[in-house]
Parts: C-alpha cells; structure tokens; sequence
C-alpha cells in the first residue's frame, strides 16, 4: 500500500516538474579536452612523440616477437628508432603508414594505403638496432608505425605495429592544421546517450559486430547492464544459447574457455603465453570492467611503448598495448571459428574506422577526467568522513592514486590467495612472470565484485582484508609496506566511504542517461534504460551490503518503479517523467554530502 501511495505521488508531481535539462552527455570530448590539456601542458611532449612496436597476432605475418619505438622529433624533423633485439642478424626497416579512410580495406597495410619509409634499421655493435636520425615529414598523419623484413614493402610482410590511438591523431592533426581524416558514419540504432557519431558506431559496434568470427560481440563479456564485466552470478542467469557458452555447443572451440571455472568463478580463459597447447598453458581471469577507461588510459606515456598496461598485467594489448589495439587481442582470444586463430579465416579484420569508433566508445564510458574536489566533500555520516581521512593517511594511494586513475601494476600476493589455490597458476606478464597485477579504480569497486585478476575475495571487505594476510605481506609490496591491519571499526569506515562514492558516481552516471533521454524522448532508449537499470540496482545492493542511507534506498526503489512505467513513453510526457527521476537523484545526493565545495558528483 505504501508503495502505491508512494509512487502515485511521484506520477501526480512528475506533471509539474518542468525544468528543462542541457544535454551534456558529450563524454568524448570531455576526455579528449582532459588529454589534450596535459598535452599542451607539456612541452616535452608536444616536440618528442615517442611511440613503441610489437607483435600483433592480427597483422604480423611472422611469429616473431620484436619489440621498439620510434621517436618523432618536431623540433629538428628528425626521426630516430630502435629495436630491442641483440639478434645481429635482424634486418628489417621501419615504416609509416596511414590507412585509407571509407573504403573497405582492413587495417591490415594493403596496396591502397599511403605507406612511407622512415629508414633502416642498423646493428650498432652495442645490442641494439637503431634507425639513425633521418629528415623526413615528421608531421605525417599515420594510423601504425610498422617494421617489415629488409626491403619489403608493409603489404607484403610485417614483423611489428603500433597503433596511434584516437587522441593522438586528432591533437596533432589540430597541431599541424591537418583535415580530421575521420570516415562519415551512420550509426544504427541508440545504445549510447550521446549525439556523437563516432561513439554512436562504436557502441553498435561493442554490442553487435562478430567480426565474422564464433557469434561473440565485445559485449557477450563486458555486459553494459553488469557494469561492462562478468561474474557468476551474471553468468548464472544466460540462457544456454548465449554467445558466451559457445565453446559448449560447438566441439572444435571445447578448448576456448573452462566451462567448470567459467560457470562457477566468472572465469574467462586467456592464452597470454602463446596458442601452441592449448589443453594446458593458460590463465584464468576476471572480466575487466570499463568504467572510466578514458581517466586510466587518458596519456599514452612519452617513455614507454607499451604505454596503457590494458588487461590484468599489462598484457591485454598487442602491438604497442593501447587501447586503440585492444580489438586486436580481444578478436584472436575470444572470437575465432576455430582455435587455429587464422586471420582472414576465423575472423575478419576491423576496419580503421571501426577501430576508432569502438575505441571511441569505451572511452565514452563513465568519468572522463579525475573528481576533482572529491576530498573536499564532508559527509554527513561520521563514519563515510573517518573511512575516507584513514584512505588519505593510510597506504591505498600508493598504488591505487586517488581513488581511480592509476593503472599500475603491482605484485601484492592476489596469485598466492589461498582461495586461488585451485586455479592454474598465473604469473602475469610475459613467459617469465613477474606476479604482478594492474590495480584498479577503487571508484567503481563496491559494484564490481568479486575481487582480484582471479576472482579470489567474494566482498569488498575481503579485499581489503587481503592486505593483512600472509599472502600479501610476502610478496614485494608486502615487504615494502607491512601488514596494513585495521580494526572492525575501521574497516566499517572505509568500505562505508567506498560504497558511497560508489553511490554518488553511479547516480551521477544515470542522470547523464536521464538527461540524454528526456532531450530525446522520441529515440529509442531500450539499451540506456536497461543500462540505468542496471546501475540503479546496483545502487540497491550496493546500499543493503552495509545497511546505508535507508531513505535513500526508497527513494532509489521508487525511481526504479516509475523507470519501468516512463520508459515507453514519448514527447513532452516523457520528458517530464525524466526530469522528474533526474530532480529525485540530485536530491539524493545530500543525503550523502553536507557540504561539496567542488560539486562533484
């Protein structure tokens, strides 16, 4: 009876609610802008790009695995470069090449491309190969660095490739007076609140492209209604025909995942080391999830080539490891017809424009740029403002940044959790291993659990426990730092002050959608919805987990009550209804904060 009392108040004010809502819902330029001021902010880099190579399994056409970067140098247009190779033998030259945009080509060099040679690379006596300063066009606007065998052109062989990523090609085409270069596109459908093409065509991409492969779409794992990851109880509730199960109807791809540790741990297979046994050289991993993808992966590093450290332990890109070349690896692991992973035949290879809308996309999803001020907020429970002075004091930020925007790796003993034990071991990066693992945003963390690369802490409160157990003060950061123990008390605060930036941010992102929706409100919206959904129960849960802001909690249930009758709806009407949801969640938000000089959130 409450309930209905409740939400016939809400229908009846909803009528007078008749604010009207700017749509700022322009994500990508928002991180574009981030990334292109720390770029003018630094001098260094404005005149050196330095851009590494490596192998890609979609366009080497060799199985060396060849290592380097080539440095642009503005200032004096010079060039130079380097391979990491002690292999005196090694010939091979370095390349430019910039793919042709609106056709049908692949991203693969083909013979319409422009394609031009840097140079040679030389052995130097001192391990190392290098291409000595060489004058040519510096300010040519390329899409791969590409080195190839001694005297051969890109089309025909490849031995390593880096991607420029999206940001890079439009700050220095706006640097160099350049045309965009970027292909029209008609997106289909609306599955993401923005207006802007290219994320348009990348979320078509992200939730409907195969690429010709087993039926599986970027978003069969990064599910937009589980926070863009996967998990067992998700998984749980797929009917048996999904995407995800294809390894169990189709007998040549049995060995693509585990379906034992897929179905009960939300475990997804990763072949890290190589595809040559199958049957027993792999890791099992969490699905990462993309929340505020932009804000780790804003600059590309000016001194490393491998500058993103995507995937778990860095190694979740090929070629020079950025974002723009996550497709990459992500069709070779998870999309084949066949687990001979042939190129052309198990898959097709993307488009450059379709590269760059799906990079777009994911970069569209979440914050764009660190929350400023978010220290400054005092809350209004005691114990939310106790658990974030003990994360400011304590040792969280020295590998987590503040709050979300390092994507370090680190080995703090998640591989030798006693409940990991029964997983194949994972080393992490590289055939040696180093045990180290990428920390991530603590932001989004109340929402996505389970915990860890494997899977291994069912709570937030586990996780955080895993930095006073054994196994994380014998591994390195252990030793650096100590058991970090914590009283119950203490505990109770910081996930308390963890689960409500978790709450302000996931509200935050559903009044972005709201917005969208009520400015648009003949568009369909089915797939936002359905993302605010998901967003808003994770709120629900996120809440009951340590009994928080009770009136809050009602508040949510009712949104979601009227979310289900208003989502139908067309013109001003629904307008109004959505203005009014929007009107409820900012309200919401000083049930947290007191005071928020930066109003952030």
């Amino acid at each position: 009876m409450f309930k209905q009392i409740a939400l016939s108040c809400l229908l009846l004010t909803s009528f007078f609610s008749t604010l009207s809502y700017a749509n700022n819902n322009d994500a990508l330029e928002v991180a574009y802008n981030k990334f292109k001021n720390d770029l003018n902010g630094d001098l260094i880099f404005q005149n050196l790009h330095r851009f590494g190579f490596g192998y890609n399994p979609l366009l080497n056409t060799t199985d060396d695995k060849i290592t380097g970067f080539i440095e642009l140098n503005f200032a004096t247009q010079q060039a130079s470069g380097e391979i990491n190779s002690t292999d005196p033998t090694l010939q091979a030259d370095l390349w430019l090449v910039r793919n042709t945009v609106g056709s049908n080509g692949t991203v693969r060099p083909e013979i319409i491309d422009t394609r031009i040679k840097v140079g040679e690379f030389v052995f130097n006596g001192n391990n190392k190969h290098i291409v000595a300063p060489v004058n040519f066009n510096v300010e040519f606007d390329f899409d791969f660095v590409i080195v190839t065998p001694r005297g051969v052109d890109p089309v025909n062989g490849v031995l390593a490739s880096g991607a420029r990523t999206l940001f890079e090609k439009r700050f220095y085409r706006e640097k160099f007076n350049q045309p965009s270069n970027f292909a029209s596109l008609n997106a289909e459908g609306t599955v993401a609140a923005t207006d802007d093409e290219l994320v348009k065509f990348g979320a078509h991409l992200f939730f409907n492209e195969t690429f010709g492969g087993n039926g599986r779409t970027c978003g069969t794992c990064h599910r937009a209604e589980n926070n863009f990851s996967l998990d067992a109880d998700f998984i749980a509730t797929l009917d048996s025909n999904d995407p995800l199960f294809v390894h169990e109807r189709v007998p040549q791809l049995a060995l693509l995942e585990d379906a034992t540790l897929l179905r009960t741990e939300g475990l997804i297979k990763e072949n890290i080391d190589g595809f040559d046994d199958l049957a027993n050289k792999f890791v099992m991993r969490s699905v990462n999830h993309l929340s505020s993808i932009a804000v780790v992966v804003s600059r590309a590093s000016n001194t490393d080539p491998t500058p993103h450290g995507l995937g778990w332990s860095g190694d979740g890109s090929p070629g020079r490891g950025t974002l723009a070349e996550f497709v990459f690896g992500a069709i070779n692991q998870h999309f084949p017809l066949s687990l001979n992973r042939t190129p052309g035949t198990d898959f097709r290879i993307p488009r450059q424009r379709e590269v760059e809308a799906l990079e777009a996309f994911q970069l569209s999803i979440g914050q764009q740029d660190f929350v400023n001020g978010m220290f400054a907020i005092t809350f209004r429970n005691q114990t939310t403002q106790n658990g974030m002075n003990i994360m400011l004091s304590d040792s969280c930020f020295a590998c987590h940044g503040s709050m979300f925007e390092n994507n370090a790796e680190f080995d703090t003993g998640t591989v030798n959790r006693p409940s990991a034990s029964h997983l194949p071991f994972d080393d992490g990066n590289d055939f040696e291993g180093s045990e180290d693992f990428n920390s991530q945003t603590l932001l989004h963390a109340a929402d996505t659990a389970p915990y860890f690369h494997n899977n291994s802490a069912q709570t937030l409160e586990e996780a955080i426990l895993h930095y006073a157990s054994d196994a994380f003060a014998l591994s390195p950061e252990g030793n650096r730092f100590g058991k970090i123990e914590f009283t119950p008390t203490q505990l109770a605060d910081i996930t308390d002050f963890m689960r409500s930036v978790n709450v302000l941010d996931n509200m935050q992102q559903v009044r972005k959608n709201f917005t969208y929706i009520a400015a648009n409100p003949d568009k369909d919206s089915d797939a936002i919805v359905a993302m605010c959904k998901g967003d808003l129960n994770d709120v629900i849960r996120v809440l009951d987990d340590q009994n928080l802001y009770p009136q809050l909690k009602a508040q949510i249930q009712q949104v979601i009550a009227v979310l289900e009758m208003a989502k139908d709806f067309t013109g001003a009407n629904k307008t109004s209804y959505f203005n009014y949801m929007i009107d409820v969640l900012t309200a919401g938000k000083d049930q947290i904060m007191l005071e928020n000089p930066a109003q952030v959130f």
